[in-house]
């Protein structure tokens, strides 16, 4: 059996529920319906911890695993993968961003409210790489 569309499907839910829980956290931290910046900082916390760093982790590995797994897909073969590896590395810089905020704020040593344009360009860079993902235009 062919375990590698496993990882594959596998590392692409990771990648739904990671992007989809940060991209939440960035929300209610850039809100300013939800109460005061603190306590925005401390609802954030759950769904950073519990969903998009496990999510985060189990898509890098599934990631990793599969360009092991299956050279004709690494970096040298698919040149777009370089623009989507690119894209990624973005997301994962927005994700630690938005984490920091959410960690300095609950504890009170940051009071600013997460710009929206952080969230923004989140799900721009995360659409990127789905769409350099699928369709491998070059």
């Amino acid at each position: 059996m062919n375990v590698y569309p496993i990882l594959v499907a596998l590392h692409v839910f990771a990648n739904m529920v990671w992007i989809g829980s940060i991209a939440s956290v960035g929300l209610i931290l850039a809100s300013s319906l939800l109460g005061s910046t603190r306590e925005r900082a401390t609802l954030a916390l759950w769904p950073y911890r519990c969903l998009a760093v496990p999510s985060f982790l189990l898509s890098l590995t599934l990631g990793v695993a599969c360009l092991i797994l299956d050279p004709t897909k690494s970096l040298l073969k698919i040149p777009s993968m370089h623009a989507k590896l690119t894209l990624a590395v973005g997301v994962i810089a927005l994700h630690h961003w938005i984490g920091a905020v959410a960690r300095r704020t609950a504890t009170g040593r940051r009071e600013a409210a997460l710009p929206i344009y952080a969230v923004v360009l989140l799900l721009v860079f995360a659409a990127g790489a789905a769409v350099l993902g699928v369709v491998k235009p070059f």
